[in-house]
């Protein structure tokens, strides 16, 4: 049940706020695996997954709130330490990435990146910017065809 459907529903969120609040939210949950424990107690790892049932109950826009709760049943959340929960958010960016025509970006330069932020990737840095290069370039190429 959604706490907010007892009073009048309110209209949905314009492209600007959708955009708005999208970004928020990845720059919530990256901060949130970027400082989360390598080694997370039982209760840590319980708090992940109940944050993504508060979320599927709460977000303000419908369709994001239910591909939040179809991630949150997947096998693709898990919490087990930093790196597994860097690379699932990433995976979950990379799904509604999917969703929207956006480009992907490669989880594991990725979460390599966001666990050694001092240290230079610039190899896997390079492929993954070309791959999302090619990607890009390739949902533009679907849009026009």
């Amino acid at each position: 049940m959604n706490i907010f459907s007892q009073g009048k529903e309110k209209p949905g969120l314009s492209q600007k706020e959708k955009a708005e609040v999208g970004r928020s939210t990845w720059n919530l949950l990256h901060a949130i695996a970027r400082r989360y424990p390598d080694t997370p107690s039982k209760k840590e790892q319980k708090a992940v997954y109940d944050l993504f049932e508060s979320l599927h109950i709460l977000y303000p826009c419908k369709p994001c709130a239910s591909s939040i709760s179809a991630f949150k049943k997947s096998n693709l959340l898990r919490a087990q330490n930093r790196s597994s929960l860097i690379f699932s958010f990433c995976e979950f960016h990379n799904w509604i990435n999917i969703k929207l025509n956006k480009p992907r970006i490669d989880c594991t330069a990725f979460t390599e990146a966001e666990l050694n932020p001092g240290i230079t990737h610039s190899h896997s840095k390079f492929i993954s910017t070309i791959k999302t290069r090619i990607i890009s370039i390739i949902h533009q190429i679907k849009s026009i065809l």
